[in-house]
């Protein structure tokens, strides 16, 4: 009976605390970018993937996207300072995974491949 609870309870917060995405169907970005001056924008020093675990959550995701898969996986991270770009590889047990190839400043996906 307290195990039951417990679930409901558990299951309660989970629902209320996810938050919720929409689609609020097509517009033109770019005309409403053009309301706002170029210095006003909240740029970080350290670019848009700052760390590790930023890159591992992003590339991650965008693996999970492409496989289809999301449990059962081991996430690895590499950095090149000179080049400023993350290398996340993300494999799934028993299966294969992917890697992709993220740039630090801007957060852009370089590259997106699925290992064989």
């Amino acid at each position: 009976m307290i195990e039951t609870v417990i679930i409901l309870i558990g299951g309660c917060i989970l629902l209320f605390t996810t938050p919720s995405v929409t689609y609020e169907g097509e517009m033109d970005i770019r005309a409403y970018l053009d309301d706002f001056s170029e210095d006003n924008n909240d740029y970080p020093e350290l670019g848009y993937i700052p760390d590790a675990k930023t890159a591992a959550t992003v590339g991650g995701a965008v693996i999970d996207q492409l496989t289809g898969k999301h449990l059962f996986s081991a996430v690895a991270v590499s950095y090149d300072p000179e080049a400023r770009l993350w290398l996340v590889h993300k494999g799934y047990f028993p299966h294969a995974g992917g890697f992709v190839v993220i740039e630090q400043d801007s957060g852009r996906i370089i590259k997106a491949l699925l290992c064989k």
